[in-house]
């Protein structure tokens, strides 16, 4: 055999290495193919979740309605050549609870809010010591957005802050009054008053501190005081800053102290931020804490939890 047909001979394909080359490339395609099948459908999911991710920015920036968060309402009044400004604050969680501060004082509660008769309606419960103190019907709407500032209008049904007036017996003087710090709308008889709140980033008062005021070390922190009787008790905690938080039940008390050598002078905090200032003296018993109040005597364990006591609300 010449060396042309040995060359000829090695070049030529048997329909085996045809078929073994067609394998090849048709396992290739396939593994292309599988890829491509599992990538369209991530790639989709992924432009999905990004458009959604999209929309509810876009919704809580400019189109959240919801009520929940914090809202301010400030009115200044003046009364014999005095003003005098009142804050109302409300704050609103996911979990049913809200609170309702009034100068120095903050009530918690529970409250619930549906959408009936066209009409976002809400409802709002205060207790203190197992009574109900506050129980609140409004009608309210939410416009604006994070740009603009939140709104938040309440109709005052019940008069939780504005009493409505009934226009058969209503007096001139009092609607004056009430008309220079909101507008009203009538209803079956009745003159309810629509108050403006705004949204803001805390419920916490705002607190002055005593000038050159002096916090205890020891006495700095959470105190909890039991009633054995009544199931209730409270806590008293102290704050490096100066600010103190008395809670009691479902209320709490929020001022500012200054406290050496045993005497702690600090205030009372009034609906109209007007203070009073008062004392008490204390001392330690071990690890206890022992206040004492126009004679009488208390005597606080240190915690952790300043709602340590029992709440009605959870």
């Amino acid at each position: 055999m010449s060396i042309e047909t040995n060359i000829e001979a090695d070049n030529i394909q048997t329909d085996e290495d045809i078929l073994i080359d067609a394998s090849e490339d048709y396992d290739f395609c396939s593994a292309s193919v599988k890829q491509s099948r599992f990538r369209a459908p991530a790639i989709i999911a992924l432009i999905l979740l990004v458009i959604s991710v999209i929309f509810f920015i876009v919704w809580g920036l400019f189109f959240n309605k919801a009520i929940k968060g914090t809202w301010k309402y400030s009115v200044t009044v003046n009364n014999e050549n005095k003003s005098t400004e009142y804050n109302y604050v409300l704050n609103f969680e996911d979990n049913g609870i809200c609170r309702y501060n009034l100068g120095g004082t903050t009530y918690t509660g529970k409250y619930k809010s549906e959408y009936v008769d066209g009409k976002h309606k809400l409802n709002m419960v205060f207790t203190m010591i197992g009574t109900e103190i506050y129980n609140n019907n409004l009608i309210y709407d939410v416009s604006g957005n994070i740009f603009t500032g939140r709104k938040l209008e309440l109709t005052d049904i019940d008069g939780m802050i504005l009493p409505p007036d009934n226009l058969s017996s209503e007096t001139k003087q009092s609607v004056e009054l009430k008309s220079k710090l909101a507008d009203s709308k009538e209803e079956n008889g009745i003159r309810y008053y629509i108050l403006p709140f705004e949204s803001i980033d805390s419920i916490e008062p705002e607190i002055d501190k005593y000038d050159d005021f002096k916090t205890d070390e020891k006495l700095t922190g959470i105190w909890y005081e039991a009633n054995e009787r009544s199931g209730y008790g409270y806590t008293f905690t102290f704050n490096e800053d100066g600010s103190y938080e008395l809670t009691y039940s479902d209320v709490s008390y929020a001022g500012c102290y200054s406290a050496e050598n045993g005497k702690c002078d600090y205030n009372l905090v009034f609906v109209d931020g007007k203070t009073d200032s008062r004392s008490f003296n204390y001392s330690f018993s071990g690890e206890n804490l022992i206040i004492e109040i126009n004679g009488q005597k208390s005597t606080l364990i240190k915690t952790d939890n300043k709602y340590a006591f029992k709440s009605e609300i959870k």
